[in-house]
């Protein structure tokens, strides 16, 4: 396998674990996954700050940014 095969499998695998990871850190936030009590606010919390960093980089909030930086 080339370098380049390498790399586009690797790709393919990081793609795929970052999709599942922004899949279950939705599911924190809508409640569907168990977390202790004392425990709760805080991964809701970050949860939704990981999300919002998600949100950033996929480029959805572009304008906004854009008149943040003028």
């Amino acid at each position: 396998m080339s370098y380049l095969e390498d790399l586009k499998q690797e790709n393919a695998f990081v793609s795929e674990r970052m999709e599942l990871a922004v899949e279950k850190l939705g599911r924190i936030v809508a409640g569907e996954i168990e977390v202790e009590e004392v425990y709760k606010d805080y991964f809701i919390k970050m949860a939704e700050f990981l999300l919002l960093l998600n949100d950033v980089k996929n480029g959805q909030y572009k304008e906004e940014l854009k008149t943040c930086n003028e």
